[in-house]
């Protein structure tokens, strides 16, 4: 009965310690932007679970501006395609969201390419202005019927 006592005492004491000293740390639990009012990226990095390595540059901000404007966009897409069940609408939907991502890639290379020509890096911004101009005007092959030649000529096997 005394060891039981004990056992019992001990476990009281270790359970009043932690209420003690769980009471005596300050806490350090990073608030909401929401809570705290302010909704700079400094606070939001600093409360994020792990904080960034460095501050983003003022390029990566636009970047994620463009994508975070392209998500919102493509999830009001999702809603409405969640709510047809009407096939012309579902392809309209599909056209619409592939338009949306196209115009993403288009305004973050056209970002990238601004960056690099102050950066005084023209050719990498005229290789990037040829990329956008590839998305704005794709190229599309000629079909089996309209090509010249035949995959044995252009060494490969016949299907």
């Amino acid at each position: 009965m005394k060891a039981a006592t004990i056992a019992g005492a001990t476990v009281l004491l270790i359970l009043a310690g932690a209420v003690v000293l769980a009471q005596s740390v300050p806490d350090k639990t990073p608030q909401s932007p929401a809570a705290t009012g302010s909704q700079t990226p400094d606070d939001l990095n600093r409360n994020a679970p792990f904080p960034p390595l460095f501050a983003a540059s003022p390029l990566h901000q636009r970047i994620q501006a463009t994508l975070d404007r392209e998500a919102e966009a493509l999830a009001v897409i999702l809603e409405r395609l969640d709510q047809t069940d009407n096939d012309r609408d579902v392809l309209q939907l599909q056209r619409e969201a592939e338009a949306l991502k196209l115009a993403a890639e288009i305004e973050i290379l056209t970002l990238q390419a601004e960056f690099a020509r102050e950066q005084d890096r023209h050719e990498q911004a005229e290789r990037i202005d040829t990329a956008i101009a590839r998305l704005q005007d794709p190229i599309i092959p000629a079909s089996r019927e309209g090509a010249v030649g035949t995959p044995k000529e252009a060494g490969r096997s016949e299907p």
